[in-house]
């Protein structure tokens, strides 16, 4: 059965909290041992602070990569909680 994946580029950790019920601070503890969800850094801003310009950056995850991750650690029953957020998503943005 092939997935197909919405036109957005990647998920928060929000939506991945959303998904899997994992809260956010524990995700980002997974990624700092190592053992969470692989991530990319994505939506880069520029934002001034006292005459500084500072890049903001926002940590994403792929679906590929969390459908892999949530197979690999024996949490397939929320495939199909992935799946339906995933449409709900397509939907919206058929709107």
């Amino acid at each position: 059965m092939e997935q197909s994946t919405p036109s957005f580029t990647g998920l928060t950790n929000e939506d991945v909290a959303e998904i899997t019920g994992i809260a956010p601070k524990s995700l980002d503890q997974y990624r700092t041992r190592g053992v969470g969800i692989p991530f990319y850094k994505g939506r880069v801003k520029t934002r001034s602070y006292s005459g500084k310009k500072i890049m903001v950056t926002k940590t994403m995850h792929r679906v590929e990569d969390l459908r892999a991750w949530l197979i690999e650690t024996e949490r397939e029953y929320l495939l199909p909680e992935l799946d339906a957020w995933l449409a709900a998503r397509a939907s919206d943005a058929e709107v």
